[in-house]
């Protein structure tokens, strides 16, 4: 049995231009975009429990991930559920799950020890407006009808 993802669903309903730059360009202006559902069912901003906003804080500080302390107070506990599979009670800014991740990887040597991550290359420059800009236009195929599929996708 077959499951797509949501993505690769989303993908299916738009029409791609032929491979080379300006697919991957499109392929990635969809990726970085919110889908049509999420947008139209916007939840409200929850803040973070003062656990979550006090752990956020203790990360943030410089050496975090390598202080022992905070990785035997704290860290070793919540990396533990991550890598067994268990759930989380509650949701974690991704910032800290990160740092949890490099933390756990520090001690058990998958992260080398003064190892420097690479500068991202996936994520939306800060000033968003300017960046959507630059992305080629997201057509969807219900938007067009049947002679224009046709002569976008060379069959008729």
């Amino acid at each position: 049995m077959s499951h797509s993802s949501s993505f690769d669903e989303r993908l299916n309903s738009y029409i791609l231009p032929q491979p080379g730059p300006e697919y991957y360009a499109t392929r990635r202006a969809l990726w970085l975009s919110r889908p049509e559902q999420a947008q139209s069912q916007e939840q409200p901003h929850i803040p973070h429990p003062v656990g979550i906003q006090k752990l956020a804080k203790a990360l943030s500080a410089p050496g975090a991930v390598q202080d022992d302390r905070l990785w035997k107070q704290s860290l070793n506990k919540i990396w533990k559920g991550f890598s067994s599979g268990a759930s989380l009670v509650e949701r974690l800014p991704m910032r800290v799950v990160v740092r949890i991740v490099h933390a756990a990887w520090l001690r058990d040597s998958t992260w080398p020890a003064n190892a420097q991550a690479p500068e991202p290359d996936d994520e939306l420059p800060p000033d968003a407006d300017t960046a959507k800009q630059a992305m080629p236009p997201l057509v969807l195929k219900r938007d067009l009808d049947t002679s224009a599929k046709s002569q976008m996708t060379g069959l008729g």
